[in-house]
């Protein structure tokens, strides 16, 4: 990989979060200001629901609705895309089934908890990431039709709503990792086949885990500071946001706020 800051890292999530670009960083404050404006609470909202949801008939709407409004959100129901032009809300139950078969924790079978400390080099993590690997393929499945597959950036939206369990590999998260690799690490180009997505992903893991590895502390330091905002109570939790959201963050901003 290429070499990048403590800067790097403070300056690109204090841009995400639209945090004064100098001083010390905002404390975890009990109640965030205007909550309703602020656009990166998306996430929270998408991801605490499916935290707590049940994930059946008696939730099939709320989920259908919560995941939609959070794609819509991070703009995925735009212009000519085929979630605006081609889809309604029924169109996430495919997906949403997927979600519940794999909404137990980790150690019960699920995805709850996977984050970049599973993405590889111990045994348990080799069998997490096949789990991954496969949940993958079944969400890839379920969101494919006769004349339309999801994009790298759907399919990775979807997993860090739900999960928070990887970055969004949207088009200014692969121009970040575009700039951060060397040759002979993994590449990030955005590609729709399902066979050809699975076989580079446990390098593309291995990759994300090198970025956050190589600078954990000052990952760390940050993420100290970010909490995940509860809607129902309108505050923020005691829980930080997973390793792979904080990551997220970091990808989103790194390319433009080193004018690149």
């Amino acid at each position: 990989m290429k070499p990048f800051t403590a800067e790097d890292i403070e300056r690109a999530i204090r841009r995400y979060n639209a945090w004064p670009e100098t001083g010390a960083l905002p404390p975890g404050e009990p109640r965030p200001s205007n909550p309703e404006h602020k656009r990166s609470l998306s996430w929270d909202i998408c991801f605490s629901h499916f935290q707590g949801s049940p994930l059946n008939k008696s939730s099939a709407e709320l989920d259908r609705l919560h995941l939609g409004y959070y794609l819509a959100s991070w703009g995925m129901l735009r212009g000519s895309t085929f979630l605006l032009k081609s889809t309604n809300a029924l169109y996430y139950d495919g997906a949403i089934d997927v979600i519940r078969r794999y909404s137990a924790d980790l150690g019960d079978g699920g995805l709850k908890g996977f984050d970049i400390d599973h993405y590889g080099g111990k045994d348990d993590d080799r069998v997490m990431v096949e789990r991954f690997s496969t949940a993958w393929r079944e969400l890839h499945e379920a969101l494919s039709t006769t004349s339309n597959s999801p994009s790298l950036t759907l399919m990775t939206k979807i997993l860090a709503g739900v999960w928070g369990c990887i970055p969004a590999l949207d088009e200014r998260a692969r121009r970040s990792l575009k700039l951060l690799r060397s040759d002979g690490d993994a590449k990030f180009a955005e590609n729709r086949n399902v066979n050809s997505q699975l076989s580079v992903l446990p390098g593309r893991l291995s990759f994300l885990k090198s970025l956050y590895d190589e600078h954990e502390s000052d990952f760390e330091k940050i993420r100290d500071r970010i909490k995940i905002f509860d809607p129902t109570t309108g505050k923020y939790t005691d829980d930080p946001v997973p390793k792979a959201k904080l990551l997220d963050m970091f990808l989103f901003q790194y390319a433009t706020s080193t004018g690149s």
